[in-house]
């Protein structure tokens, strides 16, 4: 649709810069031709409006003509020909405006057509649809631009969602394999406990599928999930996995991506918790300043553990920041630490809250 014709109020500013355009005309036309003022507001305002109109029409031509698929002589001839047709237009236009006000108001609009202002009209109606063609052209170039940015910030997005889904595709077997081993085990030597394995893990996976369908979800239903998903690994761990959480209030409602914590916590429990043999405790700590929200997990790592790097950086940490980048346009921030045996990794997000 016509960039113009789009919204109304751009149609009236359009129009009013027409109006604009027409004064020097009018005073043209009173001091050379002797018009009086309102009788040379009535011979141009008219023309210059529908000159207006006809010169909105070079939005087409750039628009079936696209820069990139024409050629320097093919512009050229289009530009050349389409303002020289607009020129006899608005000549045509003003020759039988001119005999219909005779016709009309008799002698006071009668004047003789010289040669030179016929070249000047033309000239200048010529410019005028030369200027607006430029004016759409560069217009059209640069919403091409911003079309194609877009293409592209879509595709890497969705490249990205889809390295994320094999990320996930690859821990939930690994985790439902380990429980439903565990479950295996405790069936014969502690079915309540089995019980509680298999029904936990059923509501994990009920609040995962559902999560996985947002691309952002309420604080308050993450750490449900998270609490699904430590209750099966604290059936599996017994008393070597302890947790701690430290959530300020008034934050239920702030909104997070999908899957942001959970996963934070599964990588404390096999790059930390799992390689020591007392176990440990893992930390989880959130709170909201100046408009962020800060989050922060804390777990012990074994000194084997500890000295790799890959280990240390934990599975999906690059993918996590990523995403987190993508989806606040840079404005969010990850990054983790070790020291004195304790891993840490923080996430600070734009602070946004679900409507209740």
């Amino acid at each position: 649709m016509h960039p113009l014709l789009s919204n109304p109020q751009r149609v009236a500013w359009y129009l009013a810069g027409w109006l604009l355009l027409s004064l020097p005309w009018i005073r043209l036309a009173h001091t050379s031709l002797q018009f009086s003022v309102w009788a040379a507001a009535v011979l141009v305002i008219p023309v210059m409006l529908i000159t207006g109109i006809i010169c909105s029409s070079a939005y087409y031509l750039c628009k079936a003509m696209p820069s990139n698929r024409r050629s320097l002589g093919q512009t050229l001839m289009a530009f050349g020909l389409s303002s020289a047709v607009s020129a006899l237009l608005v000549m045509a236009l003003i020759s039988a405006w001119h005999q219909a006000l005779v016709l009309l108001a008799g002698t006071e609009f009668q004047w003789q057509w010289q040669e030179h202002q016929s070249w000047l009209l033309g000239g200048s109606a010529a410019i005028l649809f030369l200027l607006n063609l430029l004016a759409y052209d560069v217009f059209l170039s640069f919403e091409q631009v911003r079309i194609s940015e877009q293409a592209a910030t879509a595709a890497q997005l969705a490249a990205r969602d889809a390295e994320l889904q094999v990320l996930r595709s690859q821990i939930d077997p690994h985790f439902l394999f380990n429980s439903l081993h565990s479950i295996s085990a405790l069936t014969a030597i502690a079915p309540e406990r089995a019980r509680d394995m298999t029904i936990a893990l059923a509501d994990f996976f009920r609040l995962t599928l559902r999560a996985g369908q947002e691309d952002k979800i309420r604080l308050q239903d993450e750490l449900q999930l998270c609490q699904h998903f430590l209750t099966v690994e604290g059936i599996r761990f017994g008393p070597k996995l302890q947790y701690q959480p430290e959530v300020a209030e008034g934050l239920n409602l702030a909104l997070i991506p999908s899957m942001l914590i959970q996963p934070l916590l599964e990588n404390a429990i096999k790059h930390g918790i799992q390689h020591l043999r007392k176990g440990g405790c893992i930390r989880l700590q959130i709170h909201a300043d100046q408009g962020w929200l800060h989050i922060q997990i804390h777990n012990p790592v074994a000194d084997s553990i500890a000295t790799d790097e890959r280990s240390r950086s934990g599975i999906g940490l690059r993918n996590l920041s990523e995403r987190c980048q993508a989806m606040y346009a840079g404005r969010a921030r990850v990054s983790h630490a070790l020291a004195d045996g304790m891993f840490s990794i923080s996430v600070t997000l734009p602070l946004e809250f679900a409507a209740s």
